[in-house]
């Protein structure tokens, strides 16, 4: 498995429709997430009482 650096972007955000991603621990698993928009994502992360601390997020289109 490669490494994150080592990842492009593409495979980092592999769904053209879903350029939303949250990246979070649930229990001793990481749970990569994508959405379709940042209020499904906000949604989320307020249903399951998310702390910032806690996640990570990141948009594919964003200009880096």
């Amino acid at each position: 498995m490669k490494k994150k650096k080592d990842l492009s972007h593409e495979e980092l955000f592999p769904h053209d429709t879903f350029p939303w991603k949250l990246v979070h621990q649930d229990g001793k698993d990481k749970k990569t997430c994508f959405f379709q928009n940042e209020g499904h994502m906000k949604k989320y992360i307020d249903r399951y009482k998310l702390k910032k601390k806690d996640y990570t997020t990141g948009y594919k289109y964003a200009e880096n």
